[in-house]
């Protein structure tokens, strides 16, 4: 045995000295003795002849991941250091180690390697952050220039403009404008970029707008055409729905280049429009429009055309044009009222096409302590601002003989004809009369245009009006009083009138025929008793049912309803299921009338109370609420159209009047449906600027590109 352990010993001990390394290799890095420690931990000394004992296994432990925020574990247990991983080394914390020790912990946050990786990650942090400081400035920077493009869009500023604002900002100290630049040819001042950010605002706008519309059960489209400075077609388009919270809401889709304005042009834009923003036109329940026949028309127009997405759909002639063609129709055929209509008209364009003359007259005007007014012009198929003209001849019409009487007439026929014209009695008469009658129509319209007028608020509209009427044509009103109490000896205001015998009756007659015309084509074009579609849904109103005696209320608008379920009720085709079950409807109908009686719900704006009824009730009132909301949906007038054309007018004009389609919706689209500047959000556009194409100014600061360069 001893002689077995002597011959083990010095074999040993020659294998050793063969072996011995050179000095060289005799330093190993930390690391390299730390992996052959993990890989020979607690060797067995192989010249025993006894078994060793076996020490028990250590296990990871969980404190050790507080200890050392560095280590993680791996899917197979085996421990790692992030930081190593991070950076790119090689060492058995990298590729996995199982001695679970504190001790070999120590050794690795002790060795070269991970104290180089700890340098590179509290570098890379710092760069971070810097990165992160460098682009939040040029974020901020990027947004006052956004900030800045959507007031030149909602003043109507030329685009062009934006540079030179920007120079401005720079002059008055706004620190974010000068981190634009990105590079020499970077600077994000120019035009193009002004224009990129406009849409990148219209479309976050377009965008809200969609989504809602999206969700909306129906929709209407409100539509008109016109023709802009540049001399083309335009057709303006809205749209107006109920959203899930029963708001009513009306908004700008766009506004297109038609080159034909014939039904078949109008309808395919239309439905184009739609489909290329996600939207079935066989949502659309209504057209609302000016009435014209291109869009009326029975066989051929553009709401016959539509009926073929959607057979529900409606056709409303706005409601405010028709009351315009009740005046205008009025005074046709009535002579005193066109004379009347011609003095004006030649009155206005006597001081237009002088400075001299119209600068004269407010002198004048001024001498006499009475109001300077200009002259209007009025408008044979605009005679709502007929009341506007009519008022500057009221309180100017002294202030005009006084003109006509200092003019040296032999010289200026023309005033010698005006002056003969408005002397004549019938002149003043008629104007003082009017200003009874033409108020009375005028405060109807204001009713009609207004944004979410009621369905049920017309009739009570209607007849308040009629009846005012009525009243002056047995009636002097305050104004014709007025004049009898100035004309004393034909004389008004110390001016000579001319053949007061001959006109006084016919003055008296006119008055009277223009009154009686008045209030039967208002009767003709909003009859009280019509049983359409339109005003079968004044019965959804309840206005008047607290008056309605109980044995009554069973029948009431029982009638009006069926007009609806014949139309809602009923299946149109294979394709197009009934919008609502009759049956069920009908038993609804009779619970609500209840319900609005018992709960004493407020009954003047049909929007509010259809909201609590949706709220409180609607479990039990599906039907109904789908007749509300088509209710609701459907535009009574179009008033909306026309301010549209307003805001095309205002930004493309003589100074813009090369804008293209697209950057005119855009504009459009910022100036109508935009919030005020203190409440413009500009992150959302910053983000749709980002991610339209790869910006430079954003690109320069790169942490990924940092460290590729390097």
């Amino acid at each position: 045995m001893s002689k077995r352990k002597i011959n083990d010993f010095f074999s040993v001990s020659q294998s050793t000295s063969e072996s011995e390394p050179s000095a060289s290799k005799q330093n190993k890095s930390a690391d390299s003795c730390e992996e052959e420690f993990c890989k020979n931990s607690d060797p067995v000394d192989s010249t025993t002849t006894t078994e060793p004992k076996k020490k028990k296994a250590s296990n990871f432990q969980k404190t050790w991941l507080n200890d050392w925020p560095w280590l993680k574990l791996n899917e197979k247990g085996a421990m790692l250091c992030k930081y190593c991983i991070a950076h790119g080394l090689k060492n058995t914390f990298t590729t996995g180690c199982t001695n679970f020790r504190t001790s070999t912990l120590t050794r690795h946050a002790e060795s070269a390697d991970h104290r180089a990786a700890l340098i590179a990650n509290s570098s890379c942090k710092s760069l971070e952050k810097t990165v992160a400081t460098v682009i939040s400035k040029k974020e901020e920077s990027v947004i006052s220039a956004i900030n800045a493009v959507y007031w030149l869009a909602k003043e109507n500023i030329a685009t062009y403009k934006y540079s030179s604002l920007l120079e401005l900002l720079e002059i008055e100290g706004c620190e974010s404008v000068k981190n634009l630049n990105s590079a020499k040819n970077a600077t994000y001042k120019s035009r193009t970029i002004a224009e990129e950010m406009q849409q990148a605002i219209a479309d976050t706008i377009q965008t809200d707008i969609l989504n809602d519309m999206k969700k909306a059960k129906f929709i209407a489209v409100m539509t008109d055409e016109s023709t802009d400075i540049s001399v083309t077609g335009k057709l303006i388009v809205y749209v107006r729905f109920v959203d899930e919270e029963f708001n009513v809401k009306s908004h700008f889709l766009g506004n297109f280049n038609v080159s034909e304005k014939d039904a078949g042009t109008i309808t395919e834009c239309i439905i184009k429009a739609l489909r290329e923003r996600g939207v079935s036109p066989d949502k659309i329940l209504c057209l609302g429009s000016d009435g014209a026949s291109v869009m009326t028309g029975k066989k051929s127009g553009v709401a016959a055309r539509l009926k073929n997405e959607s057979p529900y759909l409606i056709n409303i002639h706005c409601i405010a044009h028709r009351l315009a063609l009740c005046t205008s129709q009025a005074a046709k055929k009535i002579d005193y009222m066109q004379q009347y209509k011609t003095t004006l008209t030649n009155l206005y364009y006597y001081f237009k096409s002088s400075s001299v003359r119209s600068g004269r007259l407010a002198k004048l005007q001024q001498i006499l302590e009475q109001p300077q007014i200009k002259v209007r012009e009025m408008h044979d198929i605009r005679w709502f601002s007929f009341y506007n003209v009519l008022e500057g001849i009221y309180k100017s019409w002294s202030s005009l003989v006084s003109y006509f009487d200092g003019t040296e007439l032999s010289r200026d026929p023309k005033a010698t004809g005006l002056r003969k014209s408005i002397l004549q009695y019938q002149f003043p008469a008629l104007t003082w009369w009017l200003m009874d009658v033409i108020p009375i129509v005028t405060s109807l319209n204001l009713v009609f245009q207004k944004e979410n007028l009621d369905i049920g608020a017309i009739k009570p509209a209607v007849a308040t009006a009629v009846s005012s009427l009525n009243y002056l044509k047995d009636n002097e009103g305050h104004y014709f009083k007025e004049f009898k109490e100035l004309f004393q000896n034909g004389e008004l205001f110390g001016h000579k009138l001319q053949n007061v015998d001959k006109q006084e009756n016919k003055v008296v007659s006119t008055m009277k025929t223009f009154i009686d015309n008045l209030i039967e084509n208002i009767n003709t074009r909003f009859p009280s008793d019509s049983v359409s579609v339109l005003n079968a849904f004044d019965c959804l109103g309840f206005r008047d049912l607290s008056f309605i005696p109980k044995s009554e209320l069973k029948d009431y608008g029982t009638d009006k309803l069926e007009v609806l379920l014949d139309h809602y009720g009923q299946s149109h085709g294979n394709d197009h299921e009934p919008l609502v079950n009759a049956d069920l409807t009908r038993q609804e109908y009779e619970l609500l009338k209840q319900l609005v009686l018992e709960k004493r719900y407020p009954r003047d704006q049909l929007q509010v109370m259809w909201k609590i009824i949706s709220e409180c009730h609607g479990e039990i009132l599906p039907n109904m609420l789908l007749l509300a909301k088509i209710a609701l949906t459907i535009p009574v007038q179009t008033a909306i159209c026309e301010r549209g054309f307003s805001a095309q007018n205002n930004i493309k004009d003589s100074s813009r009047n090369r804008l293209g389609e697209a950057q005119l919706m855009t504009l459009m689209t910022i100036s109508i449906e935009g919030p005020p500047l203190k409440d413009f959000n500009a992150s959302k556009a910053l983000v749709e600027f980002k991610t339209k194409k790869n910006r430079r100014i954003f690109q320069n600061f790169s942490v990924a590109g940092m460290n590729e360069n390097k």
